[in-house]
């Protein structure tokens, strides 16, 4: 019997400003030892489409980071990697997302995933990432090394994927702590689990406790007359002026690539200044944030 947990559960923070909804989560925990992952779910499928086949994968109770069951990722074709090849599509365009689960490395073992551009598997790689038997994780973009991190093996470790489809850029979490960030271009299509090691290390993993989370800003955007930002192409000092004041107003600046490079509170003022004079040339975000309100615009810095 197949099994549904795709879910359209929406929760709002104490501030009533953020709204989150649940696009998926899975923690194992409603199927049954031994089951395949794939055949048993409604979301959960393989990289060719063959449910409860050797691309398929099995829930197991060998370990588990919360209850008693989790994935089991096992590599079987030493030579080329797989076959166990499972597909989670997403399938959002737009809008920021959280996305992350546990993983475990077994003993002298590697893993890897990637997430996909789209709900199609093999349309494009967004990024891969890869866990060394030797401890230590190589994240890439378009088969370049964008960061690094340590691990332990037989330990479960966090891995935490926070995407801004709206800004283009992401960033990448382990246990809390940052391993890079990078410029994210396309939606999220969803994450392939492949039972690879990243080369010469054979691949055996587990997954539990998978989440993937919509961070949608459930506050009002107003018209872009009522906040006028000059001069735009700014070298050295950009002017921002509100149509109105407020006590205090949080302005976010953010490169395409998704780095925040200026953040700051302005306190009681319908206009204040932010220095550019440090910024590369280039095309920026401006995010301004006062009581229930935020505004963006597009702010061009010149060299």
């Amino acid at each position: 019997m197949k099994k549904t947990l795709l879910f359209a559960a929406t929760c709002f923070c104490a501030v009533g400003l953020t709204a989150q909804t649940t696009v998926f989560a899975d923690d194992f925990e409603s199927y049954s030892d031994g089951d395949y992952l794939a055949a048993s779910s409604d979301v959960w499928t393989t990289w060719n489409g063959q449910e409860g086949g050797s691309t398929d994968t099995f829930v197991s109770s060998d370990v588990a980071h919360g209850g008693t069951l989790s994935g089991k990722f096992e590599q079987t074709d030493l030579t080329n990697g797989g076959t166990t090849d499972v597909f989670l599509p997403l399938g959002q365009d737009a809008g920021q997302m959280t996305v992350g689960w546990w993983m475990y490395i077994a003993s002298g073992y590697g893993g890897y995933y990637n997430f996909q551009t789209t709900t199609n598997p093999g349309d494009g790689w967004a990024l891969d990432v890869y866990f060394m038997a030797d401890g230590t994780i190589s994240v890439e973009k378009d088969q370049s090394q964008i960061g690094t991190a340590n691990y332990t093996q037989e330990t479960w470790v966090y891995m935490e994927h926070v995407i801004d489809m709206d800004l283009g850029g992401a960033q990448v979490f382990m246990d809390g702590n940052l391993v890079c960030s990078l410029g994210w271009q396309t939606g999220v299509g969803g994450v392939n689990f492949f039972a690879w090691g990243g080369g010469t290390d054979a691949g055996f993993y587990y997954v539990d406790d998978f989440s993937a989370v919509d961070n949608t800003v459930g506050v009002a955007e107003i018209a872009t007359n009522n906040f006028e930002m000059y001069p735009n192409p700014a070298s050295d000092v950009v002017t921002l002026e509100l149509d109105y004041s407020h006590s205090t107003t949080l302005v976010e600046i953010y490169s395409l690539d998704g780095k925040r490079v200026y953040n700051a509170v302005h306190n009681g003022s319908e206009r204040f200044t932010v220095p550019v004079s440090e910024f590369e040339a280039g095309i920026y975000l401006v995010k301004a944030i006062a009581g229930n309100t935020v505004m963006t615009q597009k702010l061009v810095v010149k060299r």
